[in-house]
């Protein structure tokens, strides 16, 4: 999943292709199963630039030769981004057409 965050040294936006790996404990209580999750580990895969990130998924979504009706659904589905890191992106990508998602 890529999550939008802003480095605290240079104040620039980043693109951080986050990996959680997430275990299930379930124990009995009674007679119901009681299921607790617990982050067992985080790892940042990528680091990409707005520039970056922007560049490649524009040529990805043009390469099919127009643009998906839904395109915050297959921005969030198909590139793992962030709800909320999708506006910022697509007003880069195609400036006057912020109306896309």
């Amino acid at each position: 999943m890529y999550i939008k965050t802003v480095s605290p040294d240079s104040g620039q936006v980043l693109y951080l292709n986050v990996e959680i790996e997430i275990e299930d404990y379930m124990r009995f209580n009674g007679r119901s199963e009681v299921h607790r999750y617990v982050v067992k580990n985080i790892k940042v895969t990528e680091t990409l630039t707005l520039k970056a990130f922007a560049k490649d998924i524009k040529r990805i979504l043009l390469s099919a030769g127009r643009l998906p009706e839904n395109l915050e659904q297959v921005l969030m589905d198909s590139f793992g981004i962030s709800k909320d890191a999708i506006p910022e992106l697509v007003e880069y990508m195609f400036p006057s057409n912020n109306a896309l998602i």
